[in-house]
């Protein structure tokens, strides 16, 4: 009769990732569209105000550009969910990713889901160079 397995832990950021801080901010964004094109730009500036006393502070604006074009019956092109990051505290871009995406919309009993494939190259230090994602979003509409 041993004592009880310990719970598995989800790797959220371990010892040396994530800022171990509580951060929030202003957020701001705009969408426009025409008949294929959607565009518009998102950001948020975040700042830290509780957590960890021995870690960073969190100064970071983090900006996201939107270009999405339709091809016609479900496709569209555009650039990747790309998020560009500037940290403040440390004066320098640690996220700079250029990328594009392939999307198509299809319906399953009803629901849309929009899967992709995008590619990414962040041009900042540190984290991964070349990202590749395939996704399926559930949509549901209101």
């Amino acid at each position: 009769m041993g004592g009880q397995a310990p719970l598995p832990s989800l790797p959220t950021g371990g010892q040396n990732r994530g800022a171990e801080k509580w951060a929030l901010g202003p957020a701001m964004g705009f969408v426009a569209h025409s008949q294929k094109l959607l565009w518009g730009v998102f950001n948020q500036n975040l700042f830290s105000f509780a957590g960890d006393s021995d870690r960073t502070d969190v100064y970071v604006s983090i900006f996201q550009p939107i270009l999405n074009y339709g091809l016609g019956a479900g496709w569209s092109a555009g650039v990747s969910e790309s998020t560009f990051t500037y940290d403040w505290e440390s004066e320098e871009w640690s996220s700079i990713p250029l990328g594009a995406s392939l999307s198509r919309l299809v319906k399953s009993g009803g629901l849309p889901i929009q899967l992709s494939m995008q590619y990414e190259h962040d041009f900042a230090r540190p984290g991964p160079r070349n990202t590749f994602r395939w996704t399926a979003k559930f949509l549901f509409p209101i």
